[in-house]
């Protein structure tokens, strides 16, 4: 299982670097919920 939670958010914009494989799936501005799905998908869990 892979979580991320805090209780404390904000609407700002979080700058994200990628390197390596999969850094083909980051190329725009994405909700988090894309992010935290795409990571998990370029690691290949399940």
């Amino acid at each position: 299982m892979v979580d991320w939670t805090t209780d404390k958010q904000t609407s700002l914009d979080v700058p994200l670097t990628v390197i390596g494989q999969g850094t083909n799936l980051f190329t725009d501005v994405y909700k988090n919920t894309y992010i935290q799905n795409t990571i998990i998908k370029a690691m290949k869990f399940k």
